[in-house]
Protein backbone atom coordinates (compact mmCIF):
# COMPACT_ATOMS: atom_id res chain seq x y z
CA UNK A 1 0.00 0.00 0.00
CA UNK A 2 1.47 3.57 -0.74
CA UNK A 3 2.27 5.95 2.16
CA UNK A 4 -0.97 8.38 0.24
CA UNK A 5 -2.94 5.57 0.30
CA UNK A 6 -2.53 4.86 4.05
CA UNK A 7 -2.28 8.26 4.97
CA UNK A 8 -5.85 8.75 3.08
CA UNK A 9 -6.68 6.05 5.38
CA UNK A 10 -5.43 6.81 8.33
CA UNK A 11 -6.59 10.28 8.32
CA UNK A 12 -10.18 9.55 7.40
CA UNK A 13 -10.15 7.67 10.91
CA UNK A 14 -8.50 10.37 12.70
CA UNK A 15 -8.78 13.80 11.10
CA UNK A 16 -10.47 16.19 13.68
CA UNK A 17 -13.89 17.84 12.62
CA UNK A 18 -11.64 21.33 12.24
CA UNK A 19 -9.21 19.20 9.28
CA UNK A 20 -12.45 18.09 7.87
CA UNK A 21 -13.48 21.27 7.00
CA UNK A 22 -10.17 22.70 5.69
CA UNK A 23 -9.89 19.53 3.32
CA UNK A 24 -13.56 20.21 1.89
CA UNK A 25 -12.64 23.86 1.55
CA UNK A 26 -9.22 23.08 -0.21
CA UNK A 27 -10.99 20.69 -2.32
CA UNK A 28 -13.67 22.67 -3.29
CA UNK A 29 -11.29 25.54 -4.46
CA UNK A 30 -9.20 22.87 -6.35
CA UNK A 31 -12.23 21.42 -8.39
CA UNK A 32 -12.87 25.73 -8.96
CA UNK A 33 -9.48 26.17 -10.24
CA UNK A 34 -9.95 22.93 -12.19
CA UNK A 35 -13.01 23.89 -13.92
CA UNK A 36 -11.49 27.18 -14.88
CA UNK A 37 -8.32 25.30 -16.29
CA UNK A 38 -6.24 26.42 -13.68
CA UNK A 39 -4.09 24.90 -10.82
CA UNK A 40 -2.16 26.18 -7.58
CA UNK A 41 0.39 23.89 -6.73
CA UNK A 42 0.13 25.91 -3.19
CA UNK A 43 -3.04 24.46 -2.44
CA UNK A 44 -2.71 20.65 -3.93
CA UNK A 45 0.23 21.12 -1.09
CA UNK A 46 -1.57 21.95 1.53
CA UNK A 47 -4.47 19.95 1.05
CA UNK A 48 -1.95 16.92 1.03
CA UNK A 49 -0.54 18.41 3.90
CA UNK A 50 -3.63 18.39 6.10
CA UNK A 51 -4.29 14.87 5.30
CA UNK A 52 -0.81 14.01 6.78
CA UNK A 53 -1.84 16.00 9.58
CA UNK A 54 -4.99 14.35 10.23
CA UNK A 55 -3.19 11.00 10.29
CA UNK A 56 -1.71 12.05 13.53
CA UNK A 57 1.57 10.31 12.89
CA UNK A 58 4.53 12.75 13.42
CA UNK A 59 6.60 10.28 11.42
CA UNK A 60 4.33 10.46 8.38
CA UNK A 61 4.28 14.57 8.93
CA UNK A 62 8.32 14.59 9.23
CA UNK A 63 8.35 12.38 6.23
CA UNK A 64 6.33 15.17 3.85
CA UNK A 65 8.32 18.28 5.56
CA UNK A 66 11.33 16.15 4.62
CA UNK A 67 10.27 15.53 1.01
CA UNK A 68 8.72 18.75 0.65
CA UNK A 69 11.62 21.02 1.59
CA UNK A 70 13.80 18.65 -1.07
CA UNK A 71 11.38 19.28 -3.72
CA UNK A 72 11.33 23.31 -3.42
CA UNK A 73 14.86 22.89 -3.22
CA UNK A 74 15.20 21.53 -6.51
CA UNK A 75 12.80 23.71 -8.20
CA UNK A 76 14.66 26.72 -6.76
CA UNK A 77 17.86 25.21 -8.31
CA UNK A 78 16.32 24.37 -11.71
CA UNK A 79 14.61 27.65 -12.14
CA UNK A 80 17.95 29.65 -11.37
CA UNK A 81 20.04 27.26 -13.65
CA UNK A 82 17.04 27.85 -16.29
CA UNK A 83 16.67 31.88 -15.73
CA UNK A 84 20.86 31.91 -15.40
CA UNK A 85 20.50 30.10 -19.10
CA UNK A 86 17.94 31.86 -20.62
CA UNK A 87 19.99 35.68 -19.60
Amino acid sequence: MGLETWSAYLAAERATDEQVTQLRNLYSTMEKQAAEGGWDAEIDAKFHYVITEATQNTIQVHVLDTIHSLFQTTIMVALTEFYQKEG
